[in-house]
């Protein structure tokens, strides 16, 4: 081979070796800024596991606090307990989308760099296949064994060819693990967006909730004109309408379920848990196996889940339907509730909501949130009471404190999946 031939090969080996030198030299280019952002998703880490540490021991007292003989003094300090809890989960909701700012800006960058190294490699490619192109007449091994000097200088010449052409393949590969990577890192980018939108939303109804529960600490402080004998003269008169509520709510049960038709109920597995995380604070049934607190009730009509995330934690339609009824007892019965019609036999109630997510006659897909835990109605603490309903027999009773939801219910056990 002549010198002019060894140059162009000399000169094709070294754009190979520059496509990977390049593609290094932007990724170290852009490395501090990604590494500084990596430190502070790792600081807004910390704290969001310190917030968390706070949130837990927060409601473990509100726990202890539903526990203890209702006073004024007790509702007063589990209220507090529940704005400061609602306080912490709005820290750690800003602080989430705060990383997820991070994350999004961390991906940014480095699907930019990989742009860059995805251009160049495009762009060294082509230099080499044109240089490849352009030298084809030398590289043939007739042309080579004639313009030759020895048989050592035609084994190199070829041994050469050969390296270039396994480099070319390695850049070809490259190439590809580069564009797949950019498309995992763009599909990444859609998920911590809709995540960031999913937290956004969560923020707005913590705030909301924030709001009801300073309204209502500031309600009760009022009513009872911060008086010990005035909390209890008001609880005894509740109590005494819960009473009568509840007689109501077991008459119509006993009553209606006469009209419930067995075979036109589905089978075990036809409703999701309405709750992301189950906890179950109290059975379907009497009172007296469930082990009710409440002395007064003698049928617990559903069952109670209690989610550690406490108010706020999202409530899910148990499966696909119908908004059919909705209303607010105030601090009486189930205070505000939803109910859907599952089409399936079913109806289900969704009660003490801290707020209602859905509109009456809105169309719901099962695991669609229509309301958020809460402590609203006869209450003692944050919980979701859920009952399910033969379809037929489910009735809106209208009263001076509000809607009442009435049927035949049935055991929630009996078809939860």
């Amino acid at each position: 081979m002549n010198k002019a031939q060894r140059t162009i090969f000399q000169v094709a080996s070294f754009m190979i070796a520059f496509a990977f030198l390049g593609s290094v030299i932007d990724y170290v280019g852009a490395a501090p800024d990604i590494e500084d952002l990596k430190i502070e998703i790792n600081k807004r880490s910390e704290k969001i596991q310190e917030l968390e540490a706070q949130i837990r021991e927060t409601k473990n007292t509100i726990g202890d606090l539903q526990k203890s003989e209702r006073t004024l003094a007790n509702e007063i300090a589990r209220l507090d307990a529940q704005i400061k809890a609602l306080y912490l989960d709005i820290a750690l909701t800003e602080e989430q989308i705060g990383s997820l700012n991070l994350e999004l800006e961390r991906i940014s960058l480095e699907i930019k760099q990989l742009e860059d190294k995805l251009y160049e490699t495009k762009k060294q490619t082509a230099g080499i296949l044109r240089s490849l192109q352009e030298t084809a007449e030398y590289a043939s091994p007739v042309t080579l064994v004639f313009s030759s000097e020895s048989f050592s200088e035609v084994f190199d010449n070829l041994t050469a060819g050969e390296r270039l052409e396994a480099e070319l393949i390695l850049i070809i590969r490259d190439l590809k693990t580069t564009k797949q990577t950019l498309e995992e890192k763009r599909i990444m980018t859609e998920k911590k967006k809709q995540e960031l939108e999913t937290f956004r939303e969560t923020l707005a109804v913590q705030n909301s909730i924030l709001i009801s529960e300073q309204d209502d600490r500031e309600d009760l402080l009022y009513t009872t004109n911060r008086q010990e004998n005035q909390f209890r003269q008001t609880l005894k008169t509740l109590e005494v309408q819960q009473q009568t509520i509840e007689k109501e709510i077991i008459q119509f049960d006993a009553q209606l379920r006469r009209l419930v038709n067995p075979s036109a109920l589905p089978s075990k597995g036809a409703l999701s848990w309405p709750t992301d995380v189950v906890r179950i604070t109290q059975y379907y049934g009497s009172t007296a196996s469930t082990g009710f607190i409440n002395d007064q009730y003698l049928f617990h009509n559903g069952i109670d889940i209690a989610p550690p995330s406490g108010i706020g934690t999202p409530i899910k339609a148990a499966a696909s339907g119908t908004i059919i009824g909705m209303g607010n007892l105030g601090r009486l019965a189930y205070g505000k509730w939803i109910a859907v019609d599952h089409r399936n036999g079913l109806i289900t109630l969704y009660a003490h909501l801290s707020k209602q997510a859905a509109q009456l006659g809105q169309s719901v897909q099962n695991g669609d949130v229509i309301g958020y835990e809460g402590s609203t109605g006869f209450s003692t603490g944050p919980h979701l009471h859920f009952t399910v309903y033969a379809s037929e027999t489910f009735r809106i009773e209208e009263r001076s404190y509000g809607l009442l939801p009435v049927g035949a219910s049935l055991n929630p056990m009996d078809f939860l999946e």
